[in-house]
């Protein structure tokens, strides 16, 4: 769990530091994959669902299928973001409608 972990910033770090270098940013975006892996891992020990999973979930959710490969970053945290809002409880134990 620890060495993915690592690997998961070493690879996050590199991303970032070609991106000083070439000022391409694309690799912005890896580094932006790299720390929601990251953040995947924390969250759920490890045992959390890949991209293509949460995609999956994603696309039940609002009734039509997302293609991974036409699926930009913003739109992918934008989706998840309201996803989690709504199925955050509210302060009285009840689920958003």
């Amino acid at each position: 769990m620890y060495e993915k972990m690592l690997n998961t910033m070493i690879k996050k770090a590199n991303a970032e530091l070609d991106f000083c270098i070439t000022g391409n940013r694309i690799k912005l975006t890896e580094a932006e994959i790299q720390e929601t892996k990251l953040e995947t891992m924390l969250s759920n020990k490890g045992s959390g669902m890949t991209i293509s999973q949460t995609l999956i979930h994603l696309s039940k959710w609002i009734g039509h299928w997302l293609n991974p490969k036409n699926v930009t970053t913003q739109e992918y945290f934008n989706l998840l973001g309201e996803f989690e809002k709504h199925n955050k409880p509210q302060s009285n134990g009840e689920k958003n409608k």
